[in-house]
């Protein structure tokens, strides 16, 4: 499985065979295979190297589903050689690539604003655009390939996209991709090609994705992770400056850090664009992207309250057996509502430390990380982070 979408009351999931689930709300988790009627090719002649797989009934290699936000029942779908289109929730399929080239479709994106606009990347051959919901494409010009593409929700017409390893590319349209250009993306490292030849010197923007509340564009650059390296960087301009998001990867890798101190001056030129609001964010998201503390917290202060409230349950017990009552009730009251108080935060915490392992796996991240070897054939930059002849295991925070 590697494609998965979103209706207003659905979720749909497609495998690279071609099959696609759909599990409504309130299914209790099912999952139900939509069956497919028909598959058919809107210009025969000129789609042979399809017609094999519609006459199957099947996509080879399903990559991508979109739902139109404006009709639930209409979506588009791309394989390894096509575009598909459905008008009734999947059951009658048409192709969509009519002037378009036989090529490896990447990725496809549709305006929020507008579904008459539609952006169409490919692995070799550039990108395409079409301004009349699907039904005739046309070339955009000078890109190379298009591993991503992203719309902005706030912003109407502004689109990015990257070109990865076939086009060291990273442009952006205001138009709804009828125009394009290269944002001046001051603060990047400078892109330079590796692949085929030596993919290890590569440097090139793989993946972008647009904050969808505040239209932050986050660039993800193919590289070392290192100064003037590839990580993740994130523009709050739409993409005419861009700073670093990926201080955390530093330490998740594990190399050595040193602390040095400076004395912050007041700045001379020009006003900060960053918020309370926005550093607030910044902070948050950095502290929630690289550690789970905050849960171990939680579960410290419910195992905390719980003590409290059990110490004061024997105290109020022998003082009330020795002294007698003062207020009826109230001992007991207070008590009780300490103690339930304590479980219950440290259910949360038991929770929140199950949804942390379930956080960390998410991310995917290695177990350990090469730190030096004395095997040959290895990238020159293949984590060589340090000196000595160990592999480092790799904090999963």
């Amino acid at each position: 499985f590697q494609s998965l979408a979103a209706g207003p009351d659905f979720w749909l999931v497609g495998n690279t065979v071609g099959d696609i689930y759909r599990r409504d709300e309130g299914a209790m988790g099912t999952w139900v295979k939509i069956p497919r009627a028909s598959m058919a090719t809107t210009h025969p002649g000129s789609e042979s190297h399809i017609q094999r797989f519609a006459d199957k009934g099947v996509m080879w290699s399903l990559a991508t589903i979109s739902l139109d936000p404006h009709d639930s029942a209409h979506w588009l779908a791309t394989d390894w050689f096509a575009i598909w289109e459905t008008t009734d929730a999947g059951t009658n399929w048409t192709s969509r690539v009519n002037g378009l080239a036989n090529v490896v479709p990447f990725c496809i994106a549709c305006d929020p604003h507008s579904p008459d606009n539609i952006l169409y990347g490919m692995a070799d051959m550039g990108m395409d655009c079409s301004h009349d919901g699907g039904r005739t494409f046309h070339a955009v010009p000078q890109t190379g390939g298009a591993n991503t593409i992203a719309w902005c929700r706030r912003h109407t017409g502004v689109a990015f996209a990257t070109g990865g390893k076939q086009g060291i590319q990273f442009i952006r349209t205001f138009d709804g991709g009828r125009t394009w250009d290269s944002p001046p993306a001051k603060g990047l490292p400078p892109f330079r090609k590796g692949w085929p030849g030596d993919p290890a010197k590569e440097l090139s923007a793989y993946t972008v994705a647009v904050d969808p509340t505040t239209d932050d564009v986050y660039l993800c650059v193919g590289g070392p992770v290192r100064e003037g390296g590839g990580g993740v960087w994130v523009s709050h301009d739409l993409g005419d400056t861009f700073e670093r998001f990926s201080k955390g990867l530093f330490v998740s890798v594990g190399f050595d850090t040193v602390w040095i101190p400076y004395e912050n001056v007041e700045r001379t030129l020009g006003t900060s664009k960053w918020s309370f609001k926005g550093l607030l964010k910044y902070a948050i998201d950095g502290i929630t992207a690289f550690t789970v503390k905050p849960l171990k917290l939680i579960r410290n202060f419910g195992i905390l309250l719980c003590g409290i409230s059990l110490i004061y349950i024997l105290v109020t017990l022998i003082k009330t057996l020795i002294m007698g009552i003062d207020v009826p009730g109230y001992a007991s009251l207070l008590c009780i509502t300490l103690f339930l108080g304590g479980t219950i935060q440290l259910s949360i915490g038991v929770v929140g430390e199950y949804v942390a392992h379930i956080y960390l796996e998410a991310k995917d991240r290695p177990v350990y990380i090469l730190k030096e070897t004395d095997m040959t054939g290895l990238p020159e930059d293949a984590g060589a982070a340090a000196s000595g002849n160990e592999a480092k295991e790799a904090p999963q925070a």
